[in-house]
């Protein structure tokens, strides 16, 4: 930069400078001008080699490298779909030919950073002293790898986010020299609480670190809690419990880490901290209840993964999950129902399956007034005993009683019992009925139904008109 452009921007930080400080807006801009003067000056060099007569043969050298690789690119494409649409192999595309498909997009940084600027650096060289306007570009480029890299192989949508809208600009900005200037630009924006002194970039940094933090505590919990759930050697509740602690503490440690990270003095949080108290005791408690109930039936064991539970509100089906927060129970028809924990603990629940699987299936029916109840109570036990789900347990044989004498028939009930209610209680249900109708039918016992004898009286004869 020569001497002339080096007073310019030395005179449009002062102007700067001076505005800033006559309406007030950066109190004590004395003591933070000098990042100012830096980011300019920095800024008014590249925009000086940029603007240059002698370099514009360097810009229209890199324009149409970029339109050559972008040509040889589009051809290579076709290459790799057709390959994509080649035959399957073992039922798999190869995998050389995924990754090729996948990598599409980083084809023209590639072919420019590895052929078209190296050579275009040494013709450069040749006719001039140096190719500035060349390595510019390269770091351009470098920082457009990077970006397609992050589209094209992280999976994750918010690290893919952090990476192409912050990790790429920051890199952009270091690799020309700004990232320092941008820094103290963003730290002079500041507020402070008390002892803590929050700025732009600490909010920019905690945001980007948070995020690292969220995906890293995600990868590392899916990784270890599969582990846990899938060791054997465990009970099922207890293994959600680790599950749960597990997570509370990996979080727990990757925050504090994250704020060490951050700058932020941990001590300086104790005000925030008893807000929290309060809030969790007034506005979260409804959470914080849920929580609890949910460590306690983990803790208990009365309700686990794969027990089929009834709820007082008539809900039937098997938990499938235990969460911090609620159960989630499947029904018989697919549905998932999510449940708060703590209707599990202030509520009465029926564990159909918590100690044993067996069932018993109660079934009433009713018979003619003609039939000898004698008679049916054995047809009907006879019949039952022939059932292929019967328990087979002893003290668990069929009963048959006699319940009542009812306005229109003579009321039975019939019980027996299944090893295994999870095959089906209502299939139970139905094949007893069947067997009861058929073995009834069988032996000419009448099921009867409601009768009604309606009579008709005029006691006035002479207002009937035929």
């Amino acid at each position: 930069m020569t001497a002339d452009q080096k007073a310019a921007a030395e005179e449009a930080v002062n102007t700067i400078k001076k505005a800033l400080k006559e309406t007030e807006i950066i109190p004590g801009l004395d003591e933070k001008v000098d990042y100012y003067k830096a980011f300019l000056a920095t800024v008014s060099g590249y925009w000086d080699a940029f603007s240059g007569a002698d370099n514009y043969y360097q810009l229209f050298a890199v324009f149409l490298s970029v339109l050559t690789a972008y040509a040889i690119a589009a051809f290579l494409k076709r290459k790799i779909a057709y390959l994509r649409e080649a035959p399957k192999t073992g039922g798999k595309i190869i995998a050389l030919k995924a990754f090729a498909y996948q990598s599409q997009k980083l084809i023209p940084p590639l072919l420019l950073m590895l052929v078209f600027y190296p050579v275009l650096t040494s013709v450069c060289l040749i006719y001039s002293e140096d190719s500035f306007i060349i390595e510019a570009f390269k770091r351009v480029t470098i920082v457009w790898i990077l970006w397609e890299a992050l589209r094209s192989y992280v999976a994750g949508p918010l690290i893919r986010m952090l990476g192409q809208w912050m990790l790429a600009p920051a890199a952009l900005l270091q690799l020309f020299g700004l990232f320092g200037p941008a820094v103290a630009f963003m730290e002079s924006f500041s507020y402070r609480i008390g002892e803590l002194e929050i700025s732009l970039y600490t909010l920019v940094k905690g945001f980007f670190l948070f995020g690292v933090v969220i995906w890293l505590g995600g990868f590392l919990s899916e990784t270890l809690t599969g582990k846990i759930r899938r060791n054997r050697n465990i009970s099922p509740s207890v293994r959600e419990l680790l599950v749960k602690f597990f997570d509370i503490g990996l979080y727990l440690i990757l925050g504090i880490f994250t704020l060490n990270l951050i700058g932020i003095d941990l001590t300086a949080l104790a005000v925030f901290s008893g807000a929290l108290g309060v809030g969790i005791g007034f506005g979260l408690q409804k959470i914080a209840s849920n929580f609890i109930s949910g460590v306690i039936m983990l803790t208990e064991g009365s309700v686990a993964i794969g027990h089929l539970v009834r709820m007082d509100s008539g809900l039937l089906g098997y938990v499938r999950r235990l969460g911090a927060r609620a159960a989630i129970v499947e029904t018989f028809d697919g549905q998932e129902v999510i449940v708060p924990n703590e209707d599990f603990i202030t509520s009465r629940v029926s564990n159909l399956t918590y100690s044993a699987n067996y069932a018993r299936i109660d079934l009433s029916f009713g018979v003619s007034y003609n039939a000898d109840p004698h008679r049916v109570k054995e047809i009907v036990l006879t019949a039952i005993r022939k059932y292929e789900g019967l328990s087979k347990r002893e003290g668990l044989e069929p009963i048959c009683y006699l319940r009542g004498f009812g306005d229109n028939s003579v009321d039975f009930l019939v019980t027996f019992w299944i090893d295994d209610v999870n095959t089906g209680r209502w299939t139970a249900e139905n094949d007893g009925l069947f067997i009861i109708w058929d073995a009834l039918k069988e032996n000419h016992i009448e099921i009867p139904f409601p009768q009604r004898d309606v009579h008709i009286r005029y006691p006035n004869q002479a207002a009937i008109k035929v």
